[in-house]
Parts: C-alpha cells; structure tokens; sequence
C-alpha cells in the first residue's frame, strides 16, 4: 500500500460497511491512531460539507493531542471563518499547523456513508477537499478510510487521477463472505501499516 493514502470499501447496503467500519476505528482508537470518524446516519438533508469537517475538527480538538485552546484562539481572531465556503477546511488546516511533538502519530479519518451527501457536486467537493489535504498540506494525516456505496460519481471520481493513484480500494460485491474476511484482516492490519509508515515519513 506504499503511496496509497486513502482506502475506498464500497458496497450495496446491508453488507456491513458500517460495521468493518466500526471495528477499524476502534482498534485505531485503542492505539492512540485515530484522529477522528464520521458516521452518516440517513436524513432527509443528507451530509454537509461543513458539518463533516466540523465534526473532524472538534474530534481532533479535544483529543488527548489537545487543541481546544488553540481552536479558541483561532475563533477568537477569525470567528467567522466557519461561514466562508472552505471554511471549515480552512480551519482544520489552521487547527493542526505548525510543529508537532515527536510523539504525534500517524493519524487516521474514518468517513463513513459518503452517498448520504446532499448531492453530487457536493461528494465531489469533499473528495477534492480531501484530496488537497492529502497533497498539498503538511498534515499529520497518513490515511483517510472512507466507506460508501458505490454511486457512480463516487467511483468515477476515485477511477480518475490523481485520485485512482492514492488510493486503495476494497469491494463487498461477489463473494461477500470472502470480502468481509479481506476487508477485516486489512482493518485489523492497519494500524501497524500506519505506525510503520509513522516510522519511514516525518509529520511537518
């Protein structure tokens, strides 16, 4: 998986995404791995953009890598940074710049249910935004899980570069069974993939 950063598990509903999804956020968890996970539960307005990265920048603010004051300050001096269109991106970037300690590891950020977007444009702009983060910013990140069924605007925008070249991705169709198991061991991998990958790439 070297120079893969991102992992897509699709699959139809009932297949049990959400519950692989699950157990890799709390192996990760137990590990001190995990910096954050989104679980969408089905509503009639669907996934917002601001409140998926919302909800990853206050996960990650009150995590034991505490950020509640810098968050504050960050507030305090752009309090309506929130209400721009890439605000709440901007925001985790803000959140997580500058030097970390030697202790900082790799982190993970589970987002499960990426269909349940508002609409296509949308999902296409959280995978950019994701995107970007991977790229062009020096974030502590080394992997984002994202777990859907597979639309077809999901799949063409993983099947096209620079995307397709960054991630890994993982099928419950066919034999379901076989890829549950698949899926499971590659979960329960993971965190050892993470701190070893920890080991060979510097966090700036």
């Amino acid at each position: 998986m070297d120079g893969e950063s991102l992992c897509w598990l699709h699959g139809p509903a009932g297949a049990g995404k959400s519950a692989i999804e699950q157990t890799v956020a709390e192996a990760c968890a137990s590990r001190g791995q995990l910096a954050a996970s989104f679980f969408s539960r089905s509503s009639r307005n669907g996934i917002k953009i601001k409140c998926l990265f919302l909800t990853i920048v206050f996960q990650i603010a009150v995590s034991p890598h505490n950020k509640r004051e810098k968050l504050a300050n960050i507030l305090d001096v752009d309090p309506h940074i929130v209400d721009r269109a890439s605000g709440s991106v901007d925001l985790l970037v803000r959140l997580l710049d500058g030097p970390l300690v030697p202790s900082f590891l790799p982190f993970l950020i589970v987002i499960d249910g990426l269909e349940e977007c508002h609409g296509n444009d949308d999902v296409s702009l959280i995978l950019a935004q994701i995107l970007a983060l991977v790229q062009d910013h020096h974030l502590p990140f080394r992997f984002f899980l994202i777990f859907s069924r597979p639309e077809p605007h999901i799949r063409d925008t993983f099947d096209s570069p620079p995307m397709e070249n960054l991630t890994k991705k993982m099928s419950l169709y066919g034999n379901t069974a076989l890829a549950k198991m698949s899926c499971i061991t590659f979960g329960a991998s993971l965190p050892a993939y993470m701190a070893q990958r920890g080991t060979r790439t510097s966090c700036s």
